[in-house]
């Protein structure tokens, strides 16, 4: 969890540096050993005390999570029997926490100071007051500018660069990828020479959760081996990939806000994976793409 909250830019990158001889985070170690360990000692191991304190989190962390699935059901405008459910079921942990906040004094007064600290130390750490630098941005774009020059990034363009280059390679077909998808190669390649196209644009979108985006992140491994393989089939067939890496808490809005930038007339989807879980995300990322592309825009789905 420590090293998570560093790498989303929550807490100070030094927490997560590791020891030169075992090779462990030995500070957040520390750290997550001692905390508990003080509070133990704090209320002498008083069990009902120490419930008390648990339950503070349990339901808090229950109360956000149900409420955070129901707000991502509002955003994909889902209004089935499992929404209102989760309405409901958000409603009755939202009640119980309301009574064992009133209950529970001396865990509310404790729960409420650490939850205020912790606040705190994020708004430092982003604001550049703890670590000396911000540690993220507001914006993908600018997270993706300040990580263009990273060794990772150099086989990459980001949107910016790729409009520049749309006037060298002129083209109307936007291929977004998730995986290596042969069939989605052959469809994009048949349908950008149909369009008299010498060239297409091959988006990959790293989605990053939270509310800001790191500043020294490059691209996933899982990007630039996608993006690799398309650049190389397309070389293979006397085409030029321009291989676009964006960042986005949606992925279905970035990848229409390329389009929309670059002035694509066809989106291409498609994936090698099948498994339940990416046909959920899918739907997720197709709804969000139909929903913020131009109506002159068609999007083709590969399988």
């Amino acid at each position: 969890m420590f090293l998570a909250l560093v790498r989303l830019g929550f807490l100070p990158q030094w927490l997560a540096e590791r020891n030169q001889r075992f090779g462990t985070p030995h500070r957040a170690i520390a750290i997550s050993v001692l905390v508990p360990a003080v509070v133990v000692l704090a209320t002498r191991g008083q069990m009902a005390l120490l419930g008390d304190m648990y339950s503070f989190g349990l339901l808090g962390a229950f109360t956000l999570t149900s409420i955070g699935i129901d707000r991502l059901r509002a955003q994909e405008r889902f209004r089935g029997p499992a929404f209102w459910v989760g309405l409901f079921t958000s409603a009755l942990v939202v009640l119980a926490w309301g009574v064992n906040l009133i209950e529970k004094t001396k865990a509310t007064l404790f729960g409420g100071s650490v939850t205020v600290v912790g606040f705190g130390i994020a708004y430092a750490v982003r604001r550049g007051w703890i670590g000396g630098h911000r540690a993220g941005f507001r914006e993908a774009e600018a997270a993706e500018a300040a990580a263009a020059n990273l060794e990772s990034a150099m086989e990459v363009v980001t949107l910016e660069e790729a409009m520049e280059m749309k006037a060298i390679y002129p083209s109307s077909t936007l291929v977004a990828v998730r995986a290596a998808n042969l069939r989605l190669f052959q469809e994009a390649l048949a349908r950008a020479r149909g369009a008299g196209d010498q060239s297409v644009y091959v988006i990959f979108v790293d989605e990053v959760p939270g509310l800001f985006f790191p500043p020294k992140a490059g691209p996933s491994r899982d990007a630039r081996q996608v993006l690799q393989a398309a650049v190389d089939y397309f070389k293979q067939a006397g085409f030029t990939a321009v291989p676009i890496w964006r960042m986005a808490h949606d992925a279905g809005a970035s990848v229409a806000g390329a389009a929309r930038k670059l002035g694509m007339e066809a989106v291409m989807v498609g994936t090698s994976q099948r498994n339940a879980v990416w046909h959920l995300l899918r739907g997720n990322v197709l709804k969000s793409l139909i929903r913020e592309l131009p109506p002159t825009t068609r999007v083709w789905i590969c399988n």
